[in-house]
């Protein structure tokens, strides 16, 4: 079975409104300890852009709006997407975060840390590699090192 998003994704969506100013975010981002915040529009109803950490370490002044900092347009994957199109998404366009959706209603974030957690899932469950010796002496490549690190003789 293929690990779909509803199943990799942070539920709770702590939002930020467009114009609060960047220290104010990154209290939140603190306090939260999360890295992103989705900004929304003043009614606090439309999601406009993403604001990273990244994006407030760039920022040398901590009363601009966060507005102003975020990414925008803001990417957005249904919530019964396969996780493989979310990876490759991420490392194509090189971003970190994309907003959960389901009906067209936000229902949550994925982050590159979502990512990481089912790695270590689908790692845990994987058997140790067994190494069998045979294996080893019928590589070519091993057949030289073993002649390499024997004694002449041998």
């Amino acid at each position: 079975m293929k690990p779909l998003l509803t199943h990799n994704m942070t539920h709770k969506v702590v939002t930020v409104k467009r114009n609060v100013p960047a220290h104010e975010a990154q209290a939140i981002m603190r306090n939260q300890l999360i890295r992103h915040l989705p900004v929304v529009d003043e009614a606090g109803e439309l999601v406009i852009g993403m604001l990273s950490d990244r994006d407030l370490l760039r920022s040398p002044h901590p009363d601009k709006p966060v507005c102003e900092l975020m990414s925008s347009p803001i990417l957005s994957f249904d919530i019964n997407t396969p996780m493989l199109v979310v990876a490759s998404a991420m490392v194509e366009r090189k971003m970190s975060a994309f907003l959960v959706t389901n009906d067209n209603e936000v229902e949550g974030i994925v982050t590159s840390e979502d990512l990481i957690l089912l790695l270590i899932d689908i790692l845990k469950k994987e058997p140790s590699p067994k190494w069998i010796l045979s294996d080893f002496l019928v590589n070519p490549m091993m057949q030289k090192v073993l002649s390499a690190a024997t004694p002449a003789g041998y």
